[in-house]
């Protein structure tokens, strides 16, 4: 970054000084401006809560956000972002951003347990990325429109309540996903979810144990083309989880009517 460019960040890095908020989106940032060795930057890093560097022209986070202890919310979507350094030290760290980026499942850095909130939507995971199943507090995570085939190892995230899985080319949801006790929505639409498959030996594609070990009321499955209101009619557990949105109280729930199949989305 030039000269002109770090003194248009100036009075967004005093301001930071005082309010703890710093967005720098839409800069032209690259790896190599000056900015991240800068003292006024670095100076901000036990005071800074909230940074946004969203759709910069990044390929890796900067090493030294890694210090920034203070810091509860991060932002860097749509940056290319392929790589970063082990973040683990951000004990603050509530809320993570990395949408539209670049990430593979064994390109993504070490993150704090603190997580709360994971956006990883529109990148490149081909498979789970186990090296997040160690965020214990995790409770929102978005997995959408990536290669996903499998969510295995899911079951470890036992504080998760939302899950968002749309346009990835799952083709089942495993058994464990039942360890989820606290989950409540999940949306796995545009996937390769099957019907119903009487075959000895082949489990249905939604397991009972997501329908019955968890808390969920609300399933969304539209997009599935092998998949029919009909065949979910059919699966074991569906019942439990049809009378858990009959006895919720909250009327304002999303995807269809309370009492028939059409609450998944699907015809």
């Amino acid at each position: 970054m030039g000269n002109s460019k770090s003194k248009a960040c100036a009075p967004k890095l005093d301001t930071a000084k005082k309010t703890g908020v710093l967005n720098i989106s839409n800069a032209q940032l690259t790896n190599k401006s000056s900015l991240w060795a800068s003292e006024t930057f670095l100076a901000l890093s036990s005071k800074l809560k909230v940074l946004d560097l969203t759709s910069n022209e990044l390929v890796a986070v900067p090493n030294q956000i890694s210090s920034f202890i203070g810091l509860k919310t991060l932002n860097i979507a749509s940056c290319n972002i392929a790589s970063g350094p082990d973040l683990n030290g951000l004990s603050a760290l509530g809320s993570l951003d990395l949408a539209h980026n670049a990430l593979e499942a064994g390109s993504l850095f070490a993150l704090p347990t603190t997580v709360k909130k994971l956006k990883l939507q529109h990148n490149q995971f081909v498979e789970f990325p186990v090296s997040i199943t160690n965020l214990i507090h995790l409770t929102e995570l978005n997995l959408s429109s990536n290669k996903i085939t499998s969510i295995d190892g899911i079951g470890a995230l036992l504080g998760l309540v939302e899950l968002l899985m749309d346009d990835n080319l799952i083709l089942a949801i495993p058994s464990e996903i039942g360890n989820l006790h606290k989950l409540r929505m999940i949306s796995l639409e545009r996937n390769r979810l099957v019907g119903y498959n009487t075959q000895p030996g082949v489990p249905q594609c939604l397991p009972k144990e997501m329908f019955e070990s968890t808390v969920v009321i609300s399933i969304s499955l539209k997009g599935n083309l092998e998949l029919t209101k009909k065949d979910v009619a059919k699966f074991d557990g569906v019942d439990v989880f049809m009378n858990r949105r009959k006895d919720s109280k909250d009327r304002n729930l999303s995807g269809g009517a309370m009492d028939d199949f059409e609450v998944f989305g699907i015809e």
